[in-house]
């Protein structure tokens, strides 16, 4: 089954764009079947993208994408992440597989080593207390399994792709970063510390029956 064929979208100035973005995750990977579920664009400004879903039972309601998301197709292969974590990799269909699924154990490992989630990890060890709770709160979720995964997942597709622009979009995110405690940090991999995560993925995507 292609992405396609899951996402159902309505009329939106974001529409050729997102269509893209779905194009090129269907150039890489297959899905299980699954129903289909609306991929809207709203005008959200707290989020750039929301994975809307309910677990008894386990379904997916919606993927939002807000109109002001700087980078709209990543955001959308984010949000798709976080489906597959859900419903697509997650034998149980409960909650989600980065929960609890011992197949992602080689991931959790490579994450925690990986230079730019050690370093945000530290900087939240380090300078925490010093910051809001918000800001507290926000570190915390960007480092929790789930929030990996989709990161990962997007890089990946974006990796495996070569597309030039999200290509470009992936570097200028990479680039930008977040401001923690005065201190910059990233939430994608350079190319050097994404090598064993995408080989990684490469494996669990390809476990899945999805390659």
């Amino acid at each position: 089954m292609q992405l396609k064929d899951i996402l159902q979208m309505n009329e939106t100035p974001l529409r050729d764009v997102l269509n893209e973005a779905v194009r090129v995750v269907d150039g890489i990977h297959s899905f299980p079947f699954t129903h289909r579920f609306p991929l809207v664009v709203s005008a959200i400004r707290k989020d750039q993208g929301l994975y809307h879903y309910r677990t008894r039972p386990s379904s997916a309601e919606k993927i939002e994408i807000s109109r002001h998301a700087i980078f709209p197709q990543l955001t959308l292969v984010h949000e798709v992440g976080h489906f597959l974590d859900h419903l697509a990799l997650n034998p149980i269909k409960r909650e989600f597989a980065t929960d609890h699924d011992p197949a992602f154990e080689p991931l959790l490992h490579l994450w925690a080593e990986s230079p730019e989630v050690r370093a945000a990890a530290t900087l939240l060890a380090n300078f925490g207390k010093t910051q809001t709770k918000a800001s507290r709160a926000a570190l915390r979720y960007y480092l929790t399994p789930r929030e990996l995964w989709a990161r990962s997942y997007m890089q990946w597709v974006v990796t495996r792709s070569s597309q030039p622009d999200l290509t470009r979009q992936l570097h200028l995110l990479h680039a930008s970063g977040w401001a923690f405690a005065g201190r910059r940090c990233t939430f994608q991999w350079d190319a050097n510390s994404f090598k064993p995560i995408m080989n990684a993925v490469d494996k669990l995507m390809e476990s899945a029956g999805l390659l």
